[in-house]
């Protein structure tokens, strides 16, 4: 089995990935096309074993899927369990997984004051808590390529969050992990102690692998140029350990037999202190396995050791496979360990194969990290070039220097910490100019598990031709990876789309006109936030502009927007404008006419004079756009007396339908809408002010005649929006309805003179 190993973990990855619903179909025709490759070209036995593998894990992952099933009761309100997971304070949050009756849920609480938030910072794992509560079921997905929260507590084996009104704890049992989670929250908090603001987030992140502490600016950084691996424990993290704790052990007069067995023994205690991800627990199994084959003077190659851990992870948690950590850490790995040969025989230079090999990763990575992030930067290569050998040798030393000298020999320790937060400050500068570079970031939108499968094959046939130094294949390669990237760079979609993104109280349009020819954003949605005490901000706080918008933006390939339209200066419709300015090119803001803007509207004006953005003012009579979709200004006049009265009023033809988009506005608005366009007639209505009571009325329905109503609100907003008289009275007129706050986004697409609305969460007319 001595380098085919690699052979059976692919079987079980393509079994495990074949048992999963949302994969089969693609699973299924790769695994033929794997099992006729591995019968021509393996030995019969490694055919034989690689099918056990695929069978054995494709039952097995049935099984799991079978069981992974909740048992508990939601009429239940008191609960008594123990914390098996790192609590996270945030703000005036708290969270962490709680096991019940041997099955895991997601406690969140909020803290009620300052004094109960020093309490609970010494939870830890372990520690048995009382809780009174109630069980619900996690959030639905609410918009397209969003993140998808009850699935990724799905794949924890967690089924219900756990909404705690109050929690009393007393200590567990002993045990292991309790130990080790106790000691580690304690160096946490001396951390955060005891070094410089801008070393907490580096430290903690690099020795402990917790990232909560890191500034949410400079993280984006980092994952902007692709450096965020970086931050995360690794194989290099592990082995740089193993090495100073074997030379310490030696110098100290331990023999190798016992330094070895030593060394085994801690690799899976600080595997738990450094937080368990899939990287270290990747790093460190493999580091375990490294240790056996010395043990048994077995040379087993670097490949057959990757697979085995693959393997062994795999078996304990087949749901690791659909981590982006998990995928990351061992294709990387992988194509490292196959490329070393090639790039260490051909007698390049040291800097020369640092660039090799970091062209391989940034290759390898590059279909998982589109199919997830939507983008790529194109200065990663160098900066991975430059920035790896830093943190390897310079930034992660340091760290671990400085942490240990600073509770031996503090004044030494205190030298550290000032050479480690020189050297964070001048890398972080170097990341803030580079984040703002033109081209730092090529949009690609999310690519379809075909593609990525093409991607992957071209990349490892074009790995395969280079060591092969077979020119005809190399050039074939490199040619069907150029042609696959083109044609998921360039919008090729004849379709017309018009998408309402569910961004809570508060309204984001996004029209993409054919092949994304012009793209229209009305309005982008804001978070009002509420006045809260210092103790209760959170480090990291909700955004609508990055958490929702600009990823929804990113997954549509959308690279630039032409027209972002404001209809008017209310927080819930442009409130996420920066965010949104920052994140992606915007060619130009429109807003309305008016005697003077509000405070957040002129704001808005300022930052894209800042950034060169020219804006444009429009009011009743105005037009834009190209034929055949023209879009006409039928409000504001610029003498509105209220806010929401001045809003843009747009009208269109998209597809098969008339369009009228009408921001806020409310009865004043469309009295005089409908006293100046007498004989307007429109298929679909975008409700004014979210379908408050005081807007769509019923002079304004019964001449505009729409078929289609879409209203855009939170769910369970404060303002009871939409109004049930307005519910009512579109429906006695069998009007039919859509509302992001029951129907989360509402996407209408116009494909080949047939058009369809469709929703996230599945649309029930008899629920309105």
């Amino acid at each position: 089995m001595r380098g085919y190993v690699c052979y059976v973990a692919l079987a079980a990855v393509l079994g495990t990935m074949t048992s999963f619903v949302q994969y089969s179909i693609y699973m299924i025709v790769l695994s033929i096309f794997y099992f006729i490759y591995s019968f021509l070209r393996h030995p019969r036995r490694i055919f034989v074993f690689c099918l056990i593998s695929f069978f054995s894990f494709c039952l097995y992952v049935h099984y799991i899927e079978e069981e992974n099933k909740s048992f508990l009761s939601t009429d239940s309100t008191q609960f008594q369990g123990e914390i098996v997971s790192d609590p996270v304070v945030n703000g005036d949050r708290l969270h962490f997984d709680y096991r019940i009756q041997d099955e895991k849920v997601r406690l969140v609480y909020k803290i009620k004051t300052e004094e109960e938030k020093e309490r609970l910072t010494f939870l830890h794992k372990g520690i048995r808590v009382l809780v009174s509560g109630e069980l619900k079921e996690p959030p639905v997905v609410r918009n397209e390529h969003a993140f998808d929260y009850r699935q990724y507590l799905y794949h924890q084996r967690i089924h219900y969050m756990l909404h705690a009104t109050s929690l009393s704890y007393q200590p567990g049992e002993n045990s292991i992990t309790s130990f080790l989670s106790k000691y580690r929250q304690q160096y946490l908090q001396y951390v955060r102690e005891h070094f410089p603001l801008e070393t907490i987030g580096f430290v903690q992140a690099l020795i402990f692998g917790e990232r909560q502490e890191l500034e949410e600016n400079v993280e984006e950084w980092y994952e902007v140029l692709g450096l965020v691996h970086l931050l995360a424990i690794s194989g290099s993290h592990i082995t740089l350990i193993m090495l100073v704790c074997y030379w310490l052990l030696l110098r100290v007069g331990v023999t190798r037999e016992t330094a070895t067995f030593l060394l085994f023994c801690i690799l899976p205690l600080y595997m738990f202190m450094a937080g368990a991800s899939p990287s270290v627990v990747r790093a460190s199994i493999t580091g375990m396995l490294v240790l056996v084959t010395i043990v048994a003077k077995k040379k087993e190659i670097a490949l057959d050791l990757l697979a085995s851990t693959c393997i062994v992870m795999l078996f304990y948690n087949p749901y690791y496979l659909v981590d982006v950590g998990f995928l990351l850490s061992f294709t990387v790995s992988a194509g490292l360990i196959l490329s070393a040969h090639f790039v260490l025989s051909r007698g390049l230079s040291p800097l020369q194969s640092l660039l090799c090999m970091t062209i391989v990763s940034q290759c390898v990575a590059l279909p998982i990290t589109l199919y997830y992030f939507y983008e790529f930067s194109p200065y990663s290569i160098i900066l991975n070039l430059f920035f790896v050998p830093f943190f390897s040798f310079m930034l992660l030393p340091l760290c671990v220097f400085s942490l240990l000298t600073s509770f031996l020999l503090p004044p030494l320790g205190d030298l550290f910490v000032l050479l480690l937060a020189f050297f964070i400050r001048v890398s972080n500068s170097i990341l803030e100019i580079c984040s703002s570079l033109p081209f730092a970031r090529l949009t690609f939108g999310k690519p379809a598990l075909w593609w990525m499968m093409l991607l992957y094959v071209s990349v490892i046939a074009f790995f395969i031709s280079m060591e092969r130094q077979k020119r005809t294949l190399r050039q074939f390669s490199f040619c069907a990876m150029t042609l696959l990237l083109f044609v998921q760079y360039i919008p090729l979609q004849s379709e017309l789309r018009v998408t309402f993104v569910d961004v809570g109280q508060g309204d984001c349009i996004v029209i993409e006109l054919p092949k994304q020819q012009q793209v229209y954003v009305i309005d982008t949605g804001g978070t009002i936030e509420l006045e809260k005490e210092g103790w209760q901000q959170k480090r990291k706080s909700y955004d609508v502009g990055s958490d929702t918008v600009l990823p929804y933006l990113k997954s549509r390939g959308i690279k630039q927007i032409d027209k972002l339209i404001l209809t008017h200066g209310d927080t819930d419709h442009i409130g996420a404008v920066d965010e949104v300015i920052k994140g992606i090119k915007v060619k130009e803001i429109v807003v309305g006419m008016k005697v003077k803007h509000p405070k957040l509207e002129e704001d808005v004006i300022a930052l894209a004079k800042s950034r060169g953005i020219p804006v444009t003012t429009v009011q009743k009579g105005d037009t834009f756009g190209e034929e055949p979709y023209m879009f006409y200004v039928l409000a504001p006049t610029g003498i509105e007396k209220e806010e929401n009265e001045r809003s843009i009023v747009l009208y269109a033809v998209l597809g098969e339908y008339r369009w009228l988009f009408t921001g806020d506005l409310e009865e004043e608005g469309e009295r005089m809408l409908v006293k100046n366009y007498q004989k307007l007639q429109v298929d679909v209505l975008k409700a004014g002010h979210h379908g408050s009571k005081t807007s769509t009325t019923e002079q304004l329905v019964e001449q505009i005649n729409p078929k289609i109503v879409v209203i855009s609100a939170g769910e369970r907003n404060r303002y009871q929006h939409p109004h049930r008289e307005v519910i009512e009275r579109l429906q006695q007129r069998d009007i039919t309805i859509f509302r992001t706050d029951k129907h989360g986004m509402v996407t209408y697409s116009f494909v080949e003179n047939r058009g369809t609305f469709f929703t996230q969460i599945p649309y029930d007319a008899n629920k309105e």
